[in-house]
């Protein structure tokens, strides 16, 4: 299974084959936003997703318990070295309304 930084890669080797410079440049830029948006919230998600997927309720301490099964891998690695994009879809909003607004000065 491909972890999402090399969905990432790989997304952007396509691409990079079918348009110019310019546009490149600019979808390596909004896919390197994306991927900090994912390791920001990515494990936010996937315990969310796991909660769903295990018929429990999304609250907070549901969610709390999953995220401390993920204690040890959040302080070693980022979201997208170590899980797929499979919560890529979900972040989308916080993409668009939380993160890119913090982004811009």
């Amino acid at each position: 299974m491909l972890n999402a930084d090399e969905i990432l890669c790989l997304y952007l080797r396509e691409v990079a084959s079918k348009t110019n410079d310019l546009f490149y440049k600019m979808m390596v830029r909004f896919v390197l936003l994306y991927r900090d948006c994912l390791n920001e919230y990515g494990w936010q998600k996937k315990a969310e997703a796991e909660c769903r997927e295990a018929k429990q309720t999304l609250e907070e301490k549901n969610i709390t318990a999953r995220l401390a099964t993920y204690r040890d891998a959040m302080s070693m690695h980022e979201f997208c070295a170590v899980n797929n994009a499979e919560v890529g879809p979900e972040i989308c909003n916080e993409f668009v309304t939380t993160f890119l607004e913090k982004q811009t000065p």
